[in-house]
């Protein structure tokens, strides 16, 4: 019985090795290496799935230990699964390890949309030690990852990697950087199951919004703010968006001279309203002040004491300096407009500047920054105004194929989101429970549709049977 029994308990422990139970740490590694291609990625998934609860209860250092004996490029899957369980870890002790082994990942990685929500996951601890120690040194790894990830899917979906890469931009002040990535719109949003949350999206929009700020794009800046106060979050309020709230006010009064907030079918009227009175109580109404665009409004905002201090706790007192510039601004078009000649002197008396030489300076600024289009005589200290710079039809045509490509690559894109909403089995369930009642509306649509065409179709008969007797 003994000799009967010794094949069977060979053949237990040959079992329980070929699932990792008794497998040492070097023994894991082999088999990962073992089963990293194309034809045992199952076997793979399996086999990792299996030694996760052992990987979680393993040491610190052990892990690193085996990251060591893979490589990312080769083995990636199976790195993307230990990285995962390092973030997991309730006290993870080695930062700067942990952040050289998912640099590594997040950049030779060549299989990370095959796990997107494990990558997020690394990607947010990546850039939280990276915060904390060098910002910039994170930029080029979490690019990286969002190429691969885009390259698999779509550049125009937007991911947690989108926001965590312009945090890093911001603190590190890489805003050109950045900017090639703002620039490109976003059409779709990463699912919550692969770890998309609305932080994320607020983020990066409100990040974007910060970085056209800097960059003197304001309008573009407004776009981004206007999305993050027009987010879906059923009336609950964020501390981004209150952020996002006060940003808008001061760069709407920089582009426009004035705050106009989107309609009520874009955004909620309860939003505006706790975003109002969240920034009313933190700042003791300084924005609301601003919000008035009154001049009267505005000398009594740079008298107040406290006001600089609470501008500049929000880290908002320098667009607010530009909000005094452009007030200016507009008063100096404004004379564009009406005069053909003046005086610095003359401008300055009808202006907010002290002299004829802050004037000069001013005005010679706006001629640089191309806001006006006009020439000084240094001689009689005098400004000729000219007729504004109009846009070729170069230019404009340019501008409109941008538009044009960019609405033809959104119809696709809805095109193929219409395909799969018709090819859902829940949708396919859905219409096939509610076909009766479809069926009458769908009666009642096409006959309206019907009178419609018969209206417009008479209406053009009769345009041109006046034309004809007109003529």
């Amino acid at each position: 019985s003994a000799s009967a029994s010794a094949p069977a308990s060979r053949e237990i422990n040959r079992g329980r090795q070929r699932f990792g139970e008794t497998m040492s740490l070097e023994g894991i590694a082999n088999r990962i290496i073992a089963l990293s291609n194309e034809t045992d990625i199952k076997d793979l998934m399996t086999f990792l799935k299996t030694q996760e609860p052992r990987l979680v209860k393993t040491k610190e250092k052990h892990l690193y230990d085996l990251l060591g004996r893979i490589n990312p490029r080769d083995h990636c899957l199976a790195y993307i699964r230990i990285m995962s369980v390092l973030t997991k870890a309730s006290e993870m002790k080695n930062y700067a390890a942990f952040a050289q082994y998912a640099g590594i990942l997040l950049i030779e990685g060549n299989k990370l949309s095959k796990d997107r929500g494990r990558v997020y996951q690394i990607s947010k601890a990546f850039t939280t030690v990276q915060i904390m120690d060098d910002p910039k040194a994170g930029i080029v790894p979490l690019k990286r990852a969002l190429d691969e990830i885009c390259k698999a899917g779509s550049k125009h979906k937007l991911t947690p990697l989108h926001s965590q890469y312009l945090e890093l931009c911001i603190l590190s002040k890489c805003y050109d950087t950045a900017s090639q990535l703002i620039a490109i719109p976003m059409y779709e949003v990463e699912s919550k199951a692969n770890g998309m949350t609305m932080t994320d999206y607020l983020a990066y929009y409100y990040y974007a919004g910060k970085i056209c700020c800097v960059l003197q794009l304001f309008k573009e800046a407004l776009e981004f703010f206007q999305a993050v106060l027009t987010a879906p979050t059923d009336n609950y309020v964020s501390k981004i968006q209150i952020e996002a709230y006060k940003k808008y006010i001061i760069t709407s009064i920089i582009e426009n001279g004035e705050v106009n907030f989107p309609s009520k079918q874009a955004v909620s009227a309860k939003v505006v309203q706790k975003c109002r009175d969240a920034s009313s109580a933190l700042s003791s109404g300084v924005y609301e002040l601003l919000k008035k665009g009154c001049d009267d409004d505005f000398k009594e905002l740079k008298k107040r004491k406290n006001a600089k201090e609470e501008f500049e706790s929000d880290e908002n007192w320098g667009l607010v300096k530009q909000v005094f510039a452009s007030i200016t601004k507009r008063k100096i078009k404004k004379l564009n407009k009406t005069y053909v000649t003046l005086s610095f002197k003359d401008i300055s008396d009808m202006t907010d500047l002290k002299d004829a030489d802050e004037a000069e300076e001013f005005v010679s600024k706006m001629i640089l920054d191309g806001d006006i289009e006009a020439v000084i005589c240094c001689k009689d200290r005098m400004v000729t105004f000219r007729n504004e710079h109009k846009r070729s039809a170069a230019e404009l045509a340019l501008c409109l194929k941008q538009k044009m490509d960019e609405a033809l690559v959104l119809g696709e894109m809805l095109k193929d989101l219409d395909r799969r909403i018709q090819l859902n089995p829940s949708f396919i369930r859905k219409q096939k429970n509610s076909g009766t009642s479809r069926k009458g509306t769908s009666e009642s649509s096409g006959l309206m549709g019907a009178m419609t065409t018969m209206t417009t179709d008479t209406t053009l008969q009769e345009v041109i049977e006046k034309s004809k007797h007109e003529r």
